[in-house]
């Protein structure tokens, strides 16, 4: 047990090391800040639109006390009984949250892929990486690479959160900000399985090509099919069920989404990093 100190004090150092050096490229790179300030730009449309539709579902609900009821008997008739859950728990949510989780599900594996699509091949291609592990391992090497990446998207999602939650604040008389606690922490909570699980896979992919075109068409690949399979084959192990809980994170819901995400992510993961550990430099 002694002899663990020393080595995972090396490891957290080099990783750290690494770390900082990846983000410092990583915002000095032009592909990586015009992907942000589009983020930033399509962020500031969603937040005046979901801010506007928020207030105006508010009043409508008020309006009619009977719609909670009239939404549940229309989940009972489809079938679908087990969702009723979110109704019980979204009527005290402003639904700007779920709205926006639900737009994240969409936005970030593309948002990611043209950010990190080359996160470890433009190493490859400058001819960096024999320099790097001649003072490093591979190991420490691929993971500064997943947590400076997953870092950005944790710290932009944060952001977005409190801007959209700040937005809703000003905009509408009935909110408090108490009441936003809650479902802010819990929306960024179930961020972290779904990042970790899009950037692993972008990791895959880019520990796979040499080119930043080639990657960045590999991943949209990716998950294109993995659309098309979760639409077309009912038994793909990825269902459209198992990301419930990252929009709605409510009872066992959370739970099927944490385990699931973080089952995939931690797969490409360990793949990745045998295909890498294996690759040429």
């Amino acid at each position: 047990m002694p002899k663990l100190a020393p080595i995972f004090t090396t490891w957290l150092r080099h990783t750290w090391i690494l770390l900082l050096e990846e983000i410092r490229d990583l915002l000095l790179r032009p592909r990586a800040l015009i992907s942000i300030a589009l983020y930033l730009a399509s962020l500031s449309l969603a937040a005046y639109g979901l801010i506007h539709f928020d207030t105006a579902v508010g009043d409508v609900l008020q309006k009619h006390d009977n719609s909670g009821r009239a939404l549940r008997e229309i989940l009972q008739r489809l079938h679908l009984q087990d969702y009723t859950i979110v109704l019980d728990h979204i009527e005290e949510w402003p639904l700007l949250f779920p709205l926006f989780q639900f737009y994240m599900i969409f936005w970030l594996p593309t948002f990611v892929a043209l950010v990190s699509c080359d996160m470890i091949n433009t190493d490859r291609s400058r001819g960096t990486l024999r320099f790097l592990f001649l003072k490093t391992t591979r190991w420490r090497y691929y993971c500064s690479k997943f947590l400076a990446h997953f870092l950005l998207y944790f710290v932009l999602h944060a952001v977005s959160l409190a801007l959209l939650a700040g937005g809703l604040l000003m905009t509408s008389e009935q909110v408090v900000s108490v009441e936003l606690v809650k479902p802010f922490l819990l929306c960024l909570l179930m961020f972290v399985p779904y990042a970790v699980f899009v950037v692993s896979v972008t990791e895959f992919v880019s520990a796979l090509t040499r080119g930043t075109l080639s990657s960045l068409l590999l991943v949209h690949l990716f998950w294109f099919l993995v659309l098309l399979l979760m639409i077309f084959w009912g038994d793909f192990p990825l269902r459209f069920s198992h990301f419930v809980g990252i929009i709605f994170p409510f009872g066992d819901f959370l739970w099927v989404s944490i385990l699931h995400t973080m089952g995939w992510a931690l797969a490409f993961m360990a793949l990745g990093y045998a295909l890498f550990r294996r690759s040429e430099i």
